[in-house]
This record gives C-alpha cells, structure tokens and sequence, in this order.
C-alpha cells in the first residue's frame, strides 16, 4: 500500500502521546489528594477511562500485523 508506513506512523505518535498525557493527569490529581470525598466518583470514571485508552492503544499496535500478508 503506498503511504501505508507513513500512516502508520503519524497514528502511532498520537496514540503514545494520547496514554502519556492520561496518565500524567492521573498521577497529577493523584499526587494533589483531587480524588478524595465529593470527588471519588470522578476518580473511578477516570480509572476506567484510563483503561479504556490503554486498551484501545493496544488493540490498535496489534491491528496491523493482523492483516499483512506476511503475518508481520
């Protein structure tokens, strides 16, 4: 596919940036005490959006090797 490295790689960057950038927020309202008696519902919903983007990250590194025709 011509251009498919290319596009490959400029979808990489953002989705390592996108993780980075959660989970430096979780550690920032963790280190704050932001998640703490009124808040603690936030701070569940943002553990699960946490481990959505992970998730998504993941599935999305293992997505191109699925439809290569070497398996690579």
């Amino acid at each position: 596919m011509p251009f498919g490295a290319f596009v490959r790689a400029i979808t990489t960057g953002p989705g390592t940036a996108s993780s980075s950038v959660v989970f430096l927020h979780l550690l920032r309202v963790f280190y704050s005490g932001a998640f703490h008696a009124p808040r603690r519902f936030n701070w569940v919903l943002g553990l699960g959006l946490l481990a959505l983007v992970t998730a998504s990250n993941f599935t999305g590194y293992l997505l191109p090797g699925t439809n290569s025709p070497t398996g690579r």
